[in-house]
């Protein structure tokens, strides 16, 4: 699975999507790469999640995000 979209929890805002997919979201800002690179939390129930966006990277949390994922034909 693919993380296409991060989505503010507390606002239920989009606020990236992955590009080409930014136009189904109608996202904030426009994301290159979206990366889950650690879990963390006492059972693992967190992720830090990495967002590539105009030349600088945004390390978010679940803990606040949600990914909206898409599967990945292998």
């Amino acid at each position: 699975m693919k993380p296409v979209a991060v989505v503010n929890d507390q606002t239920g805002e989009f606020m990236y999507g992955l590009q080409g997919y930014n136009d189904t979201f109608n996202a904030k800002y426009e994301a290159v790469r979206i990366d889950e690179k650690r879990q963390y939390g006492e059972v693992g129930e967190y992720s830090l999640v990495a967002v590539y966006h105009g030349g600088f990277t945004h390390f978010v949390s679940t803990e606040k995000y949600s990914l909206i994922f898409t599967e990945v034909a292998e």
